[in-house]
């Protein structure tokens, strides 16, 4: 069984494709002409499990999974690795009860997303976050 990307974790809601481009809303703010900003309720975006792509039509944003991770959860580029990281078990459970949590834990707000992407308090717990 292939590992789930982070994407299909993000766009759960859509059965995403393992080869080509799905379209889905995009997932950031948009800035009208007027200057409002808006989230995107139609599909303006497209991620391609194949390449590991992210492109907004709309917002012109266009990303790799790190960078989209990084975007996603607002976090640099280098927690985004280690959480991807860490999403594709290819952290040992030591290495990230040695950095993993001790980071997480000083960002309140990523484990408020962590949260809304619909990790459980007992996933939560487990992974002692």
């Amino acid at each position: 069984m292939e590992n789930q990307s982070f994407y299909e974790l993000v766009f759960n809601e859509y059965s995403l494709s393992r080869s080509g481009f799905t379209q889905v809303c995009c997932p950031f703010p948009h800035i009208s002409p007027t200057g409002e900003v808006y989230h995107e309720h139609r599909l303006s975006a497209g991620v391609n499990l194949d390449t590991g792509v992210f492109h907004c039509f709309a917002c012109n944003i266009s990303t790799n999974e790190v960078g989209f991770i990084a975007r996603y959860l607002g976090v640099n580029f280098a927690d985004a690795n280690r959480i991807k990281q860490m999403f594709y078990n290819k952290e040992t459970l030591d290495d990230w009860l040695t950095t993993g949590v001790q980071q997480l834990k000083q960002k309140p707000d990523i484990m408020d997303k962590i949260k809304e992407l619909g990790f459980s308090d007992k996933v939560v717990q487990e992974l002692h976050i």
